[in-house]
């Protein structure tokens, strides 16, 4: 097996792109927190129609999830 050295170019290109992934995950993990805010705005207790009630459980229950993504792979990041 040939063994293969990083050059600066390489580190450089890394650099970049765990930069690049950095700021996309900033914009995805406030962009999850804004959408998150104004789903619990909406009660499903207050929605009369069992099915949209479901709906929205289920979208809070997904948002949840990925914020919970989010801040795994921002562990991750660092």
């Amino acid at each position: 097996m040939s063994k293969r050295t990083l050059t600066v170019q390489d580190i450089m290109l890394m650099q970049r792109q765990l930069e690049a992934a950095e700021q996309l995950n900033n914009i995805l993990g406030q962009t999850v927190a804004e959408i998150g805010d104004v789903v619990s705005g909406i009660e499903s207790a207050t929605v009369q129609d069992k099915k949209v009630a479901a709906a929205l459980d289920k979208i809070k229950s997904a948002i949840n999830n990925l914020e919970k993504k989010v801040e795994e792979f921002t562990k991750g990041l660092k």
